[in-house]
């Protein structure tokens, strides 16, 4: 009996990878920031935005405060990540923001994690900035502001 080849036994063949028509994919960019003033309304926003992603997320009211200080512990950090660390790319900021909440931040009264709250953020950041996100809530910006204006936060 002759010796099939791989190629040849599987239903389906790709060639070598080098023959791939594959272009790197360029990386998402922060917002520029031009001040001081400009990251701390950023950090602001983001703050407000993560609280109300929690607050609806998990809707109890004993968890209002601890979302309170989920979200200006993200905001802290996504500050210090653009100031100190001079982050600029979005997949360097999920890193980053989970990371510095994970070493900053008590995750255990929430029902959430640092990665969580780190991708949420991210694709805040990206809807805010016009990238479509294909698992984002497109509304979730403009509820959420609603809310915090309601509020009198915004």
């Amino acid at each position: 009996m002759a010796a099939v080849s791989t190629a040849a036994a599987c239903s389906f063949y790709l060639p070598p990878r080098a023959a791939w028509p594959v272009e790197p994919v360029p990386p998402a960019l922060l917002s520029a920031l031009s001040s001081e003033d400009e990251l701390a309304q950023e950090a602001s926003w983001l703050a407000g935005m993560i609280q109300c992603w929690a607050n609806e997320e998990w809707a109890a009211q004993e968890l209002l405060e601890v979302h309170a200080q989920l979200g200006e512990a993200t905001g802290q950090a996504y500050a210090r990540l653009r100031r100190q660390e001079g982050v600029s790319e979005m997949g360097d900021l999920v890193l980053g923001l989970a990371t510095e909440l994970m070493t900053s931040y008590d995750f255990m009264p929430t029902f959430t994690s640092a990665f969580e709250v780190s991708n949420k953020a991210t694709e805040l950041l990206m809807q805010r900035s016009g990238i479509t996100c294909s698992c984002g809530d497109p509304g979730a910006i403009a509820r959420y502001e609603a809310a915090l204006a309601a509020e009198g936060q915004q």
